[in-house]
């Protein structure tokens, strides 16, 4: 298979890269300098150039906060622009994947969400990634993959276990963490694995929760870090989402239940905890040569 990813120099795109490489892939991965998925045009002539056989869009607005002040530019590439990706990979047929978000989830239940749940995102980002998915599921059913996923983390790009790794190796400081928000910390290569298995087991489209089982606050999770690369956890005090400033209102309890993947003989993701076990030394080397 032959294939083109979006958005490739985010910590998504660069784990797509990693996996397919590893595999022996072919595959070409543009980075929003190279290709802008809002320019509906050039997104055409480049998928029409390369042909590939499915197109991974890791490309979108991610900036949560930032969102809710930018709501046109939040629609305009996690809604409007998937929504012309899925036309031209429909009329070109190739499979597409899109990534998806628990965000689209208000967070008012407390087991986790299926993939046929009601949607009612609390924030911008939510509302216009939820968009985004039914663009999808409306243009091209047939031939797309939705996939929501959660707390993604990986030795690439910015993302909270990043941080915290950064904060327990190169800081005594004491941190403060949010202890009331529930969620599943996913490993960006976990997902990218599983992902390519799903699409190369020919398993029908349609919307799947991609995250590692479990769950956790950030709290929990920061705690987990800090253990696995010998901090104190002492210095790290939970706090409510109340005492924390944040602009976007986020979900208290976003847990994705993930079982479809069974479906198609793929197996689940492992535990959230394994994930992080496996990838924290990768992350900690990064990070120390960032420093």
């Amino acid at each position: 298979m032959n294939y083109l990813i979006t958005g490739s120099s985010g910590q998504l795109g660069s784990a797509f890269s990693h996996v397919l490489s590893s595999r022996g892939r072919a595959f070409h991965a543009l980075s929003r300098n190279e290709l802008d998925i809002t320019d509906s045009g050039k997104l055409l002539n480049i998928v029409k150039a390369i042909k590939p056989d499915v197109v991974v869009n890791t490309a979108g607005w991610t900036n949560v906060d930032l969102a809710e002040s930018n709501e046109f530019e939040a629609m305009k590439i996690n809604a409007h622009a998937v929504g012309f990706l899925s036309d031209i990979c429909a009329a070109q047929e190739v499979k597409l994947v899109h990534f998806s978000t628990d965000y689209v989830f208000s967070g008012d239940d407390r087991i986790p969400y299926k993939t046929g749940s009601h949607k009612n995102p609390l924030n911008v980002y939510g509302h216009s990634k939820s968009i985004g998915e039914d663009f999808v599921l409306s243009n091209y059913p047939q031939g797309s993959y939705v996939i929501r996923t959660a707390w993604l983390y990986s030795r690439w790009g910015r993302n909270f276990a990043k941080t915290i790794t950064k904060q327990a190796l190169n800081s005594t400081m004491p941190l403060r963490v949010i202890a009331d928000q529930i969620g599943q910390p996913t490993s960006a290569l976990d997902l990218a694995e599983f992902t390519v298995e799903m699409v190369e087991s020919q398993k029908d489209g349609g919307v799947f929760h991609g995250t590692n089982s479990g769950e956790a606050s950030w709290y929990q999770f920061a705690c987990k870090i800090f253990a696995l690369v010998g901090a104190d956890i002492g210095r790290i005090t939970p706090v409510m989402s109340k005492d924390f400033e944040q602009v976007a209102p986020r979900p208290k309890y976003s847990v994705l239940e993930n079982n479809n993947w069974d479906s198609g003989g793929i197996g689940g993701m492992q535990n959230w905890e394994v994930a992080l076990e496996s990838e924290i030394q990768a992350i900690a080397k990064f990070v120390r040569e960032d420093s």
